[in-house]
């Protein structure tokens, strides 16, 4: 936001040099490119309560099958939600899986 300010106040100043311009683009530049690079982070709420309900969850009480199903779901879980750069899109898979 202060790059754009300082840009808008470049753009309405009729008295600005072209060093000015340069800086004013350069730093509106970066910025833009800072938020490219550095993304929302992915809401991981929702995942990680679902996840916190199958902790109580015994593996002697489900097959062998069904339980590898839960455990695979859960090691696929736990690697999103370590994962900083994950998208919402991703989660959203992880948590319908």
């Amino acid at each position: 936001k202060d790059a754009l300010d300082e840009a808008n106040k470049v753009v309405a100043d009729e008295k600005v040099t072209q060093e000015q311009v340069n800086k004013a683009y350069d730093d509106l530049d970066k910025a833009i490119k800072g938020l490219i690079d550095d993304p929302i982070a992915a809401d991981k709420t929702e995942l990680l309560k679902i996840m916190e309900t199958t902790k109580e969850l015994v593996e002697k009480d489900y097959t062998p099958e069904s339980w590898k199903v839960l455990k695979d779901s859960l090691d696929e879980d736990n690697k999103v939600v370590a994962d900083d750069k994950v998208t919402q899109e991703q989660v959203n898979k992880a948590y319908d899986d």
